[in-house]
C-alpha cells in the first residue's frame, strides 16, 4: 500500500478486512484511498498550471481546477485556494483575454461568491436573491430552476413573520412560469417590500430582473413611478427610452 496502487488493489484491501469483521479498518482504507485519489488530481492541475504558465494557459484549465476545489472539497485552505485561482485567471484575461472573457471570469467568481454565502448560512434569502439574479442573467434553463429549488429547501427556523416574508416572496417568483405568463404584482409588491426595508438597491435590482425577463407595461410604469417619487429623473428618463425600444407603438408612452 505504500506505492500508491490501483483502485483494485484497494478494494482488495478493503473486502480482506470486511471478511475478519474488521469495519473501523475497512471505512479508514476507504478515506485513504479517497484521500489519495483527491491529492492525485490536485497536483495534476498544480502541474498543468505550472507548466503552461501565462503564455499558453488555457481558459478551461484554470476553470476545472477551480470547480474541482469548489465542488469536491470543503476545508478552508482549499476555499482559500479557489480564491487565489479567480485572482491569477482574472490576471491572466485582462493580459491576454477579451472583454467576453473577462466578463465571464467576474462572473464566475461572483458565482464562487455567493455559493460560500449561501453555503455558511443557508437562511441568508438576500444573498440566495443577487444569486439567483446573476442565475437568471446567464439564461441557464437547467441551473436557474435547480439554484431556485435549493433556495427553497431552506425554510425559515421559526415562526416569526418576519423570517418569513423574504421567503415567500422567493417562493412565489420560483413558482411562476415567467416565460409563460407572470404577476406583474408579485414583483411590484417584492420591490416596495425592499424599500419599506431601506434597500433600494434590492428594489432595483428586483424591477431589473422582472423587466428583463417579463418586460410588461405595468411593471415598467411601477418602476417609472418608483423613480419618480425618489426624484431620479435621470433614470426614469432611460426607463422611458428603454419602454419606447419595447413598444415603440405605445402611444400613452
Amino acid at each position: 500500500m505504500e506505492l500508491q496502487p490501483e483502485e483494485q488493489a484497494w478494494q482488495t484491501y478493503v473486502n480482506f478486512e470486511l471478511r475478519y469483521k474488521e469495519i473501523d479498518r475497512a471505512r479508514t482504507i476507504y478515506v485513504r484511498d479517497a484521500w489519495f485519489l483527491i491529492h492525485s488530481a490536485r497536483r495534476v492541475y498544480e502541474r498543468a498550471v505550472e507548466f503552461f504558465r501565462d503564455d499558453f494557459i488555457d481558459e478551461r484549465l484554470f476553470i476545472g481546477f477551480a470547480r474541482f476545489e469548489e465542488e469536491g472539497q470543503k476545508e478552508h485552505n482549499c476555499a482559500k485556494k479557489t480564491k487565489e485561482l479567480y485572482k491569477a485567471y482574472t490576471i491572466h484575461e485582462k493580459k491576454y483575454g477579451d472583454r467576453a472573457s473577462i466578463e465571464d471570469v467576474i462572473v464566475s467568481k461572483r458565482k464562487f461568491q455567493y455559493e460560500q454565502e449561501v453555503a455558511s448560512n443557508p437562511q441568508n434569502y438576500d444573498a440566495w436573491f443577487d444569486y439567483l439574479r446573476l442565475i437568471e442573467g446567464e439564461c441557464d434553463c437547467k441551473i436557474t430552476p435547480e439554484t431556485y429549488e435549493r433556495a427553497i429547501a431552506n425554510v425559515p427556523p421559526c415562526n416569526e413573520k418576519n423570517y418569513w416574508r423574504r421567503y415567500i416572496y422567493l417562493t412565489c417568483l420560483e413558482l411562476i412560469p415567467h416565460k409563460k405568463f407572470t404577476f406583474n404584482k408579485i414583483w411590484l409588491l417584492y420591490a416596495q417590500f425592499e424599500i419599506r426595508c431601506k434597500d433600494l438597491n434590492k428594489a432595483r435590482k428586483t424591477l431589473d430582473m422582472a423587466i428583463g425577463m417579463c418586460r410588461r407595461d405595468k411593471l415598467f410604469r411601477g418602476y417609472i413611478q418608483l423613480e419618480i417619487q425618489l426624484r431620479e429623473f435621470d433614470r426614469f428618463r432611460l426607463l422611458y427610452e428603454i419602454f419606447l425600444e419595447y413598444r415603440p407603438e405605445n402611444c400613452v408612452t
